[in-house]
């Protein structure tokens, strides 16, 4: 009894303590927290989002990684091999506008200098024209905009060392590029198709087309899997509630069909 009147008091003396604001001793008392309301919220709503089916669950299981997989093969493929590929092309026609007006050096008349960018036309399928006597107006360096057009004024700038202005804008199929020379300006019409690469689109289609095979591949036999479970579902359901199931055979995996036995 006497025990069980000291254990009263001290509750009563803690009790007295915590409403007039004192900290207790013991970590006990507030090792305990109440939940916060609306912690888990995010959590539910995301739960109840997801399909509760098993065929749906097992669907994302196989398309969430190949999806995952997809998305970073393709960022480094554009972030990689599709920069070098642009840059080597740009590369290839700067460098090749560079090498004709370093042959320009050594004609010596007009003839001679028409032969040369008549034969660079052939063999580089690039478009000069030589403007003698012609300036380029001050303040116009580059119309349009777009990666592939910044670099190959970048790489024109690093090959030809001559001022140069640059038209995107020009035609639809070609870029035209005004470089002045000493004695004129030579405007070079470079086709697109020399600084585009059909690779990565046909890339992508290919991942996103054998992506699509594959899951429908993996839908089918997820399918037939899934469809002996819910027969063995249905078929324990109907016996738990005294049914007879008639023509209930065993079938699916083989973990499945001693269960079904």
């Amino acid at each position: 009894m006497l025990s069980s009147i000291n254990a009263s008091m001290g509750r009563t003396a803690l009790v007295t303590r915590l409403e007039a604001g004192a900290t207790p001793r013991t970590a006990a008392v507030n090792a305990v927290a109440p939940p916060v309301p609306g912690a888990d919220t995010h959590l539910r709503s995301w739960k109840r989002a997801l399909t509760r089916s098993l065929y749906g669950r097992s669907l994302i299981i196989i398309i969430l990684p190949l999806v995952l997989a997809e998305l970073i093969g393709t960022g480094v493929f554009y972030d990689r091999v599709w920069d070098t590929v642009i840059r080597r092309l740009a590369d290839s026609v700067a460098s090749d506008i560079g090498f004709t007006i370093d042959a320009m050096a050594y004609t010596d008349n007009e003839q001679e200098a028409e032969t040369l960018l008549s034969r660079a036309r052939r063999t580089t399928d690039l478009a000069f024209g030589y403007l003698r006597g012609e300036k380029l107006p001050l303040g116009m360096r580059q119309l349009g905009h777009g990666q592939v057009e910044d670099v190959l004024a970048a790489a024109i700038a690093a090959n030809v060392h001559r001022p140069f202005q640059f038209d995107a804008e020009f035609d639809p199929r070609d870029i035209l590029i005004s470089i002045q020379l000493d004695k004129g300006v030579l405007q070079v019409a470079a086709p697109r198709k020399r600084l585009y690469t059909p690779t990565g689109y046909i890339f992508v289609l290919w991942m996103v087309g054998s992506g699509i095979v594959l899951v429908a591949i993996a839908s089918l036999f997820m399918r037939n899997q899934v469809r002996a479970l819910r027969r063995l579902a249905d078929a324990a359901d109907s016996f738990g509630k005294g049914r007879a199931v008639p023509d209930f055979r065993p079938e699916g995996a083989t973990e499945v069909r001693p269960a079904a036995a």
